[in-house]
């Protein structure tokens, strides 16, 4: 074995007597095949996916999955061999994710019209015809009331040309996903090869698209001579994940995104096939994140920093994420005293707000707001004057653990543990909550992170029921925040080591 590369705080890889290559290879192979190509590489294939393992040195593994029928990576993860419980843990998992991919073969789409039932007729069509091209999709219809909640499930959205209006609408609801306009005399005459034809030519032009996406692009933060590490924890569609990138100064030396199948954050303690479907997230998976990166730096370079940006409330350090491991956990300290490097850890709302500030000169009073998609309510990050406002106990901004428990006549609508996947409803709520923001702080511009209510114009007419027009701060639509919590960890960082200097 390779001497064990030194960096801060952490030399001790590899785990005496315990060989992976060795172990996987012994390993039941029950339900894929093994290829081993040699000491550093072993390839597990299924009918439906491609599982790749490399081990580096017996320091760090490397696990991916391709999925053959999408030709999508669904999977990534790495982490440093060092705990053997842990490493054995981590391959049941990936095993487990690579079978699954028979379960997620199939392109699903979906089909809307005004009440379902004209497009579940060609819904059904549209499936004997892909059965019968030999083609792995699957057509599903639902009334538009529902387009929204499931099209969250399915791979593209068909529109019925009776809800056409609502396309640049849904769009930015799923800006992940192709939605098509079913054109008028295709719809009429049921003409399912070209419904299919439009389906496919959408999902190419997708796979170009993030082709394109992944190639490097520069930061979009301000230039600082700083190597920092920053890690975001985000909520997609349908798991949380651990999104990073390393900078040097304003470049993006490098970036990732650590997956795990079904990640949560939640503990469930009770059997049942919930429990079985979840992966949950704990503090270990940022420490692998961590010093996998380390491990993976050149000799010469130096990390300054690692910022961290989290879902839940954030004071001093300290997590509050109810029904969690990080609940109540000092994650600054957690990760500082591992790795001996400088650490900060914030709330991702904050950061964004801090990041959007830092890279505009025209405003200095600013509520950011972050709607995550079917939550009920979300959370607000607050500049004032030029400087982010976290309040007592950072509490300001964390407007959702308050207003689910008001006695009012829109109890349902706040209560944390209802879904609302109604644009007009949202709308109603957030002109709610922007009213007490402008009867509080006055705001010049609120930046509005809400994918189902891209209409900024929407909001400020609901906003005139509450105050006056006068009073309505500019409005800017923010659909991607990821780029402003990067800037934001990097500003909050810069500040962090000042502070560490003095």
């Amino acid at each position: 074995m390779a001497d064990a590369p030194v960096f801060s705080g952490n030399p001790d890889y590899g785990i005496p007597d315990f060989n992976y290559h060795d172990y996987i290879c012994a390993h039941d192979h029950e339900g894929y095949e093994l290829v081993d190509k040699g000491k550093d590489s072993l390839t597990l294939e299924t009918t439906y996916a491609t599982g790749a393992v490399t081990i580096w040195d017996e320091e760090i593994v490397e696990f991916s999955i391709a999925n053959k029928a999408t030709g999508e990576n669904v999977y990534y993860l790495h982490f440093p061999l060092n705990d053997r419980d842990r490493a054995v843990s981590l391959f049941d998992e990936f095993v487990a994710a690579l079978i699954d991919q028979q379960n997620h073969r199939t392109v699903n789409v979906l089909l809307s019209c005004t009440s379902g039932w004209t497009t579940t007729l060609f819904a059904n069509k549209l499936n004997r015809a892909a059965k019968t091209l030999s083609l792995d999709y699957s057509f599903e219809a639902v009334p538009v009331g529902d387009l929204y909640e499931q099209g969250m499930a399915h791979d593209v959205v068909l529109l019925a040309p009776q809800v056409n209006y609502l396309y640049e609408q849904a769009r930015n609801a799923l800006p992940e996903k192709p939605v098509i306009q079913i054109p008028t005399n295709l719809f009429a005459t049921e003409d399912a090869g070209a419904c299919i034809q439009l389906v496919r030519d959408a999902l190419e032009r997708q796979d170009t698209l993030k082709k394109e996406e992944e190639r490097e692009r520069p930061c979009s933060c301000k230039p600082i001579p700083l190597r920092i590490l920053c890690i975001l924890m985000r909520q997609t569609a349908i798991r949380v994940e651990l999104a990073w990138q390393l900078t040097d100064g304003e470049e993006v030396v490098r970036k990732g995104t650590v997956t795990k199948k079904n990640g949560t954050l939640k503990l469930y303690h009770y059997d049942g096939k919930r429990s079985r479907d979840r992966s949950v997230i704990t503090p270990a998976d940022f420490a692998d994140l961590i010093g996998s990166v380390l491990c993976t730096e050149p000799e010469d370079a130096k990390l300054d920093a690692i910022a961290v940006a989290m879902i839940g409330s954030v004071c001093k350090g300290v997590v509050g994420l109810p029904n969690s491991e990080f609940d109540g956990l000092n994650l600054e300290d957690y990760i500082g005293s591992r790795f001996h490097i400088p650490t900060v850890v914030s709330n991702n709302v904050n950061a964004a707000a801090l990041g959007w500030y830092e890279q505009q000169d025209t405003y200095q009073t600013i509520v950011f707001h972050s709607q995550s998609r079917g939550i009920v309510v979300g959370g607000q990050g607050l500049i004032i004057d030029g400087h982010l406002h976290e309040g007592r106990k950072s509490d300001a901004g964390e407007i959702q653990r308050f207003l689910a428990e008001l006695p009012s006549p829109d109890a349902q609508l706040w209560h944390y543990e209802h879904r609302v996947w109604d644009p007009t409803r949202i709308v109603q709520m957030l002109a709610q909550v922007f009213a007490v923001d402008i009867g509080t702080i006055a705001p010049e511009v609120i930046c509005v992170r809400s994918r189902l209510t891209p209409d900024m114009d929407q909001i400020k007419q609901e906003l005139l029921k509450y105050v006056p027009e006068e009073a309505i701060p500019d409005l800017i639509y923010v659909p991607n925040f990821s780029p402003y919590v990067y800037a934001g960890l990097i500003a909050m960082a810069q500040d962090h080591l000042g502070k560490e200097g003095e």
